[in-house]
């Protein structure tokens, strides 16, 4: 199920900075004219920003969906340079609001999710606990030129939120929002409606009719995610096989088929009712699917996107706990399928993957910082700084602590 960008609710104040430039002015990320929400900082106690507001709540609009990450549009963040303070201190968090617990706070920490932003010189941060600092663009502040940023933060499955706050946290670091945006996952409904961004039941129909291959396998495809994402909604997954099927056999009693397809559409009831649980509907779908328009279907549906989706989501997390699991409910799948596909497309367990990664940028912390191992460790997502350093002797043949004191050495 593909996502959309919701905006979330701010209240602004009355004037300020209300414009930036983008760096690509035909990309995703493009300005609204909307005046920015500054947050308190400052310098010193006595500097006039103190008197800036520490908190903003943004709400989430009716009826959007599940929300599976938050972008946040502005300047992250003035007086955020060491000498107003040091690398590592908590300047802010981003607070998830909803029915009972809605999870921990999310911390924002300088170095990691926001630098100086009069530090012109773009920047992309991946800090490995779900977070991305990417620079959209440019402002100009009291005639100073400022960094523009997007910070996206994944939001942990199955979390449900109305609104998320963002708190400044009274340290010298001073934000300012442009634009929040909630990426969701509409709630299920049928997956050939209108408003629907994938394949229509129309163009299912034509699809049938003309002997389109390729729509007609990812109308099969969405089907089969929209089932997925019903979870225990068997009733509405069956609804959903059959309308399919109507529609399909209504196309090829168009295109001229003699076949009897009044009896197959009562057969197909009876068989999808024997099905007791989303994987037994999904596949009795796909036979059923197949043996009505086999000759339509590629062996293969496209899975690159879903994968890269799947590879995104271990660049953005390396650092924290990650499963499989996790990721094929993000992604609207089973585990074992998304085993498969994972490891058909990259040639390797999702695991054995992430591991790869970990230690990937572990290697780059000690060659380029010579940041100490244990420390190395727990920022790639190791528990063990021993189970650490075996995998990485194991990976690059060398023990990470000759890597570091390379660097310490050179450095001298």
């Amino acid at each position: 199920m593909r996502t959309v960008f919701v905006p979330g609710e701010i209240r602004r104040p009355i004037d300020g900075l209300a414009s930036w430039a983008p760096i690509d002015s035909r990309g995703e990320w493009q300005p609204t004219g909307g005046i920015a929400w500054r947050s308190n900082g400052g310098a010193s106690r006595a500097h006039p920003d103190r008197s800036l507001p520490l908190s903003l709540e943004i709400q989430l609009p009716e009826g959007s969906g599940t929300v599976a990450r938050i972008h946040f549009v502005g300047v992250f963040a003035l007086y955020a340079s060491s000498a107003d303070e040091s690398v590592g201190m908590v300047g802010a968090q981003v607070q998830f609001l909803g029915s009972g617990m809605a999870g921990a706070p999310f911390s924002l920490l300088n170095g990691s999710h926001y630098r100086e932003a009069t530090e012109m010189e773009p920047i992309r941060l991946t800090p490995g606990d779900g977070a991305t600092l990417e620079t959209v663009g440019r402002a100009d502040w009291n005639g100073q030129p400022v960094r523009v940023d997007r910070l996206s933060i994944d939001l942990p499955a199955g979390l449900s939120i109305h609104a998320i706050k963002f708190v400044d946290m009274g340290t010298p670091a001073s934000f300012a929002l442009f634009d929040a945006y909630f990426e969701a996952m509409p709630e299920a409904s049928c997956p050939f409606a209108g408003r629907s961004s994938g394949i229509s039941l129309a163009e299912l129909g034509v699809a049938v009719r003309v002997g389109d291959r390729v729509r007609a396998t990812r109308a099969l495809d969405q089907l089969h995610r929209s089932i997925r994402a019903q979870k225990q909604d068997l009733d509405e997954s069956r609804g959903s096989v059959l309308l399919f099927l109507a529609v399909v056999s209504a196309a090829k009693l168009e295109a001229g088929t003699r076949r009897p397809l009044h009896r197959f559409q009562l057969d197909a009831a009876r068989e999808l009712e024997r099905a007791h649980d989303v994987d037994s509907v999904v596949k009795v779908s796909d036979h059923l699917a197949r043996e009505l328009i086999g000759d339509l279907l590629e062996d293969k549906a496209p899975t690159d996107l879903l994968v890269n989706r799947a590879l995104n989501m271990v660049e953005r997390g390396y650092g924290r706990h990650i499963s499989d699991e996790d990721v094929a409910q993000q992604l609207s799948l089973s585990t074992s399928h998304f085993r498969h596909l994972f490891k058909q497309t990259t040639g390797q367990p999702f695991h054995q993957y992430v591991i790869a990664i970990r230690l990937e940028k572990a290697r780059a912390l000690l060659a380029e910082r010579g940041v100490p191992v244990s420390e190395v460790a727990q920022i790639v997502g190791f528990q063990s700084p021993a189970h650490f350093s075996r995998a990485f002797q194991k990976r690059f043949g060398v023990a990470p602590n000759a890597i570091r004191n390379a660097v310490r050495t050179e450095s001298v």
